[in-house]
């Protein structure tokens, strides 16, 4: 599994099912269409919750935790959650996850050509202090939980999925290398 620090707060991995997660990104597509919230809202998580693509996907990021964070056994059950991203203006949303997670991870089914623009800006400590990534296809990006990001505007008329997911520790992770504590 390679890991990569691209700093204290923000890692990264290689994603071993994103062929899989590839070839179902038609799967996705119906199914965020299909249960996403009846409004005006963009962008709007959609949860997926069972099913085989849902285990896959899990066991794949819980793995990754285990491995990689000594963290306390997961105390909450927490959903895959599909964010379909077509925002081509400059609407930021900062926002972290605090709440429900202590570890949080994306990754990207498609994102857009890096000169498409379609990153994402993550905020540290305040709103001035960031890092903007350009996902990379297969990797997966672990942060802490309390971590602001935000999704950028795109250039790229094609839709961009992410899926998102959270790991609840009782204790604060510490990573098994760096020894960071988030």
């Amino acid at each position: 599994m390679n890991f990569f620090q691209i700093n204290k707060w923000l890692h990264s991995y290689d994603l071993s099912c994103y062929n899989y997660v590839k070839k179902n990104e038609f799967y996705f597509n119906k199914f965020y269409e299909e249960n996403k919230p009846n409004n005006h809202l963009k962008g709007v998580n959609v949860p997926l919750e069972d099913g085989e693509i849902y285990n896959i996907i899990s066991q794949n990021l819980l793995k990754i935790i285990l491995q990689n964070y000594y963290v306390s056994p997961n105390h909450q059950n927490h959903s895959l959650g599909i964010y379909k991203q077509d925002n081509t203006n400059n609407i930021r949303n900062p926002h972290n996850h605090i709440l429900s997670a202590s570890i949080t991870s994306v990754f990207y089914i498609n994102p857009p050509k890096s000169k498409e623009g379609g990153g994402i800006t993550l905020y540290f400590s305040n709103l001035n202090e960031y890092i903007t990534i350009h996902p990379i296809p297969g990797k997966v990006y672990f942060f802490p939980s309390w971590v602001y990001h935000t999704p950028e505007p795109q250039t790229s008329p094609t839709p961009r999925f992410s899926i998102n997911w959270g790991y609840m520790s009782r204790i604060r992770p510490i990573h098994k290398i760096t020894g960071d504590l988030w």
